[in-house]
């Protein structure tokens, strides 16, 4: 019997698996954001239909028939104008927004590690 990956195992479970799953997840959108893969922002258009076969961009799997595919888009302005498509798997989506947030919140830094800067910096008493 073959075994899954962990990436397609994520995917498969049900929402009230393993916290190391979660985990493995969030830190696979963190590096995609911080590799460029994806961009650290909300997309200009977003659609869904059923998978394409296309690799999802936050955890490398193919996004199948039998799942739901988000595809978002981006405006590329400067030297080479264009459009530039991603697509994700549902859950994928959720945890990169989330990530996207945390980055835009100051609550994650830019290498990934939570920030623990205090929000005041007025001198204490």
């Amino acid at each position: 019997m073959a075994v899954k990956s962990t990436t397609r195992a994520l995917h498969d479970r049900s929402e009230t698996g393993n916290m190391n799953d979660e985990r493995a997840l969030h830190k696979k959108a963190r590096e995609a954001i911080q590799s460029g893969r994806l961009p650290a922002m909300k997309p200009r258009r977003t659609w869904g239909g059923p998978g394409s076969g296309t690799p999802c961009s936050v955890c490398g799997e193919p996004v199948t028939q039998a799942q739901m595919e988000l595809e978002i888009e981006y405006r590329r302005n400067g030297a080479t104008p264009g459009l530039d498509n991603y697509y994700l798997h549902i859950r994928c989506f959720a945890v990169w927004e989330c990530e996207i947030a945390h980055l835009a919140n100051g609550t994650i830094s830019s290498n990934g590690a939570p920030d623990l800067t205090p929000l005041s910096t007025a001198p204490s008493e």
